[in-house]
């Protein structure tokens, strides 16, 4: 699927879905300091608010970052009071990450702000277009993810 851009050039779906996707991370980076959130730390909250307690091992594999960057970043969310790190009382060797109740709260605004971003996002969408648009985001995700991620 192609259209012309201004200038007479053919864009492709995938250069339109970068195009969105650093302006909407732009966004997302400018908003998340606004509440109190670096941009770096959103993948790795994300999982912890899915998995509290899990080990820094566990946030490296579902993040896709290497085990000493997500050390440093814990190190940073650790000092800006976002987290907690202990030792696993089964196995001393692991060591596992949860949330403080800063961490928690940040978890709130994080939510508000993701919403309001995209009502942001679509605002100029009729709510027929807005369903139509998630499910074929949707069935582009599908197929990549079938085709295997990278």
């Amino acid at each position: 699927m192609k259209h012309e851009g201004k200038k007479g050039s053919v864009r492709h779906v995938g250069a339109i879905l970068g195009r969105i996707h650093r302006i909407h991370r732009q966004r997302l980076d400018a908003a998340s300091i606004g509440i109190g959130m670096q941009p770096g730390y959103r993948r790795l909250h994300y999982e912890l608010i899915q998995d509290d307690g899990c080990t820094q091992r566990d946030l490296a594999e579902r993040t896709g970052l290497s085990a000493p960057t997500v050390s440093i970043a814990l190190g940073k969310m650790e000092k800006d009071g976002l987290i907690c790190r202990k030792t696993d009382p089964g196995d001393s060797r692991k060591t596992r990450v949860y949330l403080t109740e800063k961490g928690m709260a940040l978890d709130r605004a994080m939510r508000e702000m993701l919403n309001e971003n995209e009502e942001r996002l679509t605002a100029h969408l009729a709510p027929e277009e807005k369903a139509e648009l998630r499910r074929l985001l949707e069935k582009l995700l599908d197929t990549l993810q079938r085709e295997g991620e990278m």
